[in-house]
């Protein structure tokens, strides 16, 4: 997802004032000698009528409600007194600014404390989700805000979700947040939560070549053999980047037979790809649903049972059966004594 910050600043205009700053001063320009007479002249009336010819004009941005870029712009750039304005005039405490999601989330995700207290003594739904799935916790801690994330868990953020949906234990290992790993773990995050595609927080570890994070994960009990909706492990997307230290680290007893295998056999990572329709129309029905406050429980078991006999077939494929010699070359720079070389896999031994 592209970072909030990224769009910020072209958007920062549409935060001025409807007229514009230049009409509204123009016309204050234009006014001032016509109240002054009036007060000189004592008509008071006339004046107070001046008065309110010229606020509409200048009246402060918090006397509306704001449209969802400017109140992203004001939320990201800390703006609590605003924030607090627009809440007092009657805008839902879980109104979605453009991209992000809601004033709780858009906190979190940067940091902010005192904004996230607001939003939630305001009635902000602590575990809404915004339109691709993703919650406060989630923002939190892909950012790697710990006391935001520590601020949610106290107040009851859900560490885990239905199975194969994103969770926060996904977003702190595509980041590499390796103290927030394992806080949601000892706070009860399941290590081995799928993703819609399969995926563990142990590949997405592997997918972003986060090293220290992949090992911490297997030191606290990730399974290295999950299989993803296209059959493929941890493993298989190490050799796939040719990252063989995280293949090691990763592939245990399975790394000398996968590091035999010719590159040509490794095909690229897979990308996604549209659900069949059968899944497809389960996951329309299932948007519907939560929308509308339902239980969802029930359809995403279906919609974990559909994938299950739809990918089935693929993630459980055998592998190609190796039949070349794997050489381990060893050498160090500036160290000629400190070099060799080990046969490492040889078919048929």
């Amino acid at each position: 997802m592209k970072s909030p910050k990224s769009t910020m600043q072209q958007k920062l205009p549409r935060e001025l004032p409807h007229e514009g700053a230049h009409t509204a001063l123009a016309k204050c320009s234009a006014l001032v000698p016509v109240l002054l007479l009036a007060l000189l002249s004592g008509a008071p009336a006339q004046a107070e009528t001046g008065l309110s010819a010229l606020w509409p004009s200048i009246k402060p941005q918090g006397q509306n409600l704001p449209d969802p870029v400017a109140f992203t712009v004001a939320i990201e750039l800390g703006n609590v007194d605003q924030a607090r304005k627009w809440l007092d005039a009657g805008l839902s405490p879980d109104f979605m600014g453009d991209h992000v999601g809601t004033g709780l989330m858009i906190a979190s995700w940067e940091g902010n404390l005192p904004m996230m207290e607001l939003f939630v003594s305001r009635g902000a739904n602590i575990h809404k989700t915004n339109k691709v799935g993703e919650d406060a916790l989630m923002m939190a801690v892909w950012r790697g805000n710990r006391a935001a994330v520590d601020w949610l868990l106290a107040r009851g953020a859900k560490l885990n979700r239905p199975d194969m949906q994103w969770s926060a234990i996904h977003y702190a290992a595509f980041a590499g947040h390796n103290e927030l790993v394992q806080l949601l773990i000892d706070k009860g995050a399941n290590i081995n939560a799928l993703t819609p595609g399969g995926a563990s927080p142990l590949m997405m570890a592997v997918y972003e070549n986060h090293e220290a994070t992949a090992s911490r994960l297997l030191q606290l009990g990730a399974n290295p053999n999950v299989r993803n909706d296209y059959g493929d492990s941890a493993l298989d997307w190490a050799m796939r980047k040719d990252n063989m230290r995280m293949a090691r680290i990763v592939g245990g007893e399975n790394f000398k037979e996968a590091a035999s295998r010719p590159k040509s056999t490794w095909r690229a990572m897979a990308k996604s790809e549209a659900p069949p329709p059968e899944i497809a129309s389960m996951l329309r029905i299932r948007e519907v649903m939560a929308a509308r406050g339902m239980s969802t429980k029930a359809m995403d078991q279906e919609i974990a049972e559909a994938r299950a006999r739809h990918y089935r077939p693929q993630r459980f494929a055998p592998p190609p059966v190796a039949n070349m010699p794997t050489i381990e070359i060893r050498a160090r720079r500036g160290d000629a004594q400190d070099q060799g070389v080990q046969v490492i896999n040889q078919p048929g031994k």
